[in-house]
């Protein structure tokens, strides 16, 4: 689930479910930038409707292909382009300057890839091919380990913290 909850506490922003596939990172973004907004102004969305190969509900999907719906999911889709454009948003009518997300997410191999959620991403930048600002939480191909990191364009991000999960993520369920 993604839930991005305003400094005050209050509950303000988005929750979903997504489903990682394989080796394919899966990634959703929250923009966190832009003008305030009340912090009682909530956005939900639990995935529940019929399969599409669009995520829909006012996602948008910097690259079109990379997610679909499936039995009430947001999943990602193997393709070739990388984690800066492998992204669903929600509009900058709904940036925040402060939140808090969490992802859940479904394992579907022993290798966990690298299953990512993204927070504060600039909104006049999203759209570049290549290129994303924003901080990141993302599974090091390790059942035990994350990074959150600052990606700032084109280069890899830059790493702040190495994190190890105990116990380790579930890759049999």
């Amino acid at each position: 689930m993604v839930q991005n909850t305003a400094g005050d506490g209050s509950t303000s922003g988005q929750r979903s479910t997504f489903l990682s596939t394989c080796w394919i990172a899966l990634a959703v973004i929250l923009l966190g930038v832009g003008l305030p907004q009340d912090a009682a102004a909530q956005f939900v969305d639990t995935f529940d409707r019929p399969d599409a190969a669009n995520v829909g509900n006012g996602w948008i999907e910097k690259s079109p292909a990379a997610f679909q719906i499936d039995a009430g999911t947001a999943e990602k889709v193997a393709v070739s382009s990388d984690y800066r454009n492998n992204i669903v948003y929600r509009p900058a009518a709904e940036d925040l300057l402060d939140s808090e997300a969490s992802v859940e997410f479904q394992l579907t191999n022993a290798s966990p890839g690298y299953p990512q959620i993204f927070t504060r991403v600039q909104s006049n930048t999203v759209g570049f091919t290549n290129f994303l600002d924003g901080y990141i939480l993302y599974v090091d191909d390790n059942p035990t380990r994350a990074v959150v990191g600052r990606q700032t364009g084109s280069s890899f991000l830059s790493s702040l913290a190495t994190l190890t999960i105990t116990p380790g993520l579930n890759t049999t369920d």
